[in-house]
């Protein structure tokens, strides 16, 4: 079992990857793989290529699945969101853009995953306070939307 890509999942990947939604090939994809209509119907209502369609589809796909990967297959249970684990962090950080080999990126794992006290993980690589705050801070504000997209609450 895995989690539906519905309405609310897809908005949330939407967000976390700066995707613009309105777009057409956004709103053809989501006809497409929440609708099922086909690639070629939605391209046609939108007044675009089919391969828009089916490269953005793609793309949220694989998002899709690299959110199911790293949450699991268990539909969350009523409540706050769990501890990022490290497979969550990495697919947060991909979702979210971030470069797993920058200091401050390291030092916001070092925090969220392993537990160090800021201070320790700025130390460790070099890392910025403000910056690592702030990775810390999208990064638990990312996880707390998809764990509320996935049906936590």
């Amino acid at each position: 079992m895995t989690y539906p890509l519905d309405h609310r999942l897809f908005e949330t990947i939407g967000l976390l990857t700066r995707r613009d939604l309105a777009s057409s090939a956004a709103q053809a994809a989501r006809k497409h793989l929440l609708e099922g209509v086909s690639q070629s119907d939605a391209a046609r209502s939108h007044g675009i290529g089919r391969s828009n369609v089916r490269d953005t589809a793609i793309a949220i796909t694989d998002q899709y699945k690299l959110i199911c990967a790293a949450y699991g297959t268990a539909l969350p249970a009523a409540g706050s969101a769990p501890a990022i684990s490290g497979s969550m962090f990495d697919a947060i950080a991909k979702l979210t853009r971030r470069d797993a080999a920058k200091p401050t990126t390291m030092a916001a794992r070092l925090v969220v995953v392993d537990g160090l006290r800021p201070k320790e993980a700025e130390d460790r690589t070099g890392a910025s306070s403000g910056n690592v705050s702030n990775a810390v801070s999208r990064i638990r504000e990312a996880h707390s939307q998809i764990w509320s997209a996935l049906g936590g609450h």
